[in-house]
């Protein structure tokens, strides 16, 4: 006689896990007058926010200055007025949105990067010789941007990689200085609306 196969059966139970989302870190400091991105003490995990973190920032009467430093987020929330006077605002990953004004001064770079990120400027938005970029497939929305001026030097208004989109459409003058170059760039595979 033929040996017979042994088949066992086990049911597979699943089970439900907790919802999970990332961790934020959101602003503590002063909620009016206008106070400094790089003061530790302003942060609810005592840090400066990194490239790995979602910061909120939920103070409608505050502006927030980032002025010679290297300032990063995930993902940004932020109701109040931010103005980059120099260094660097980076933002890296998923949606975002500051629905303050936004003031951008000659030696800031505002960057956007990487694929399923956006950052959109609600609020009154002027930018005066500083650089903007979209890179990897991110979105950069400017839709309260009507002029661009630079003053002296060079100036890179870019869009690079498959799907960025530097979106300039409102935009309606750009101004400069006799020794001002502004370069617009779409490379790669981005795109920059005027």
């Amino acid at each position: 006689p033929a040996a017979k196969a042994s088949v066992s059966r086990r049911r597979l139970a699943l089970e439900s896990l907790e919802e999970r989302q990332l961790l934020a870190i959101s602003w503590i400091g002063p909620t009016t007058g206008v106070q400094q991105w790089g003061n530790t003490a302003n942060w609810s995990e005592g840090r400066l926010p990194t490239s790995s973190d979602d910061v909120v920032i939920d103070a409608e009467s505050l502006t927030v200055v980032v002025d010679g430093a290297f300032a990063a987020a995930r993902s940004l929330s932020c109701a109040a007025q931010i103005q980059i006077l120099s260094g660097f605002f980076d933002v890296y990953g998923g949606v975002s949105t500051i629905d303050g004004a936004l003031t951008m001064s000659e030696g800031a770079t505002l960057t956007v990067s990487g694929a399923d990120t956006s950052l959109t400027v609600n609020g009154a938005t002027t930018v005066d010789g500083a650089d903007l970029r979209a890179n990897n497939g991110a979105d950069l929305l400017l839709p309260n941007l009507t002029s661009y001026s630079g003053r002296s030097g060079r100036h890179s208004l870019q869009a690079s990689g498959a799907g960025s989109v530097l979106d300039l459409s409102h935009v309606t003058a750009f101004s400069g200085g006799t020794s001002d170059e502004i370069y617009v760039t779409a490379s790669s595979g981005g795109k920059v609306d005027l």
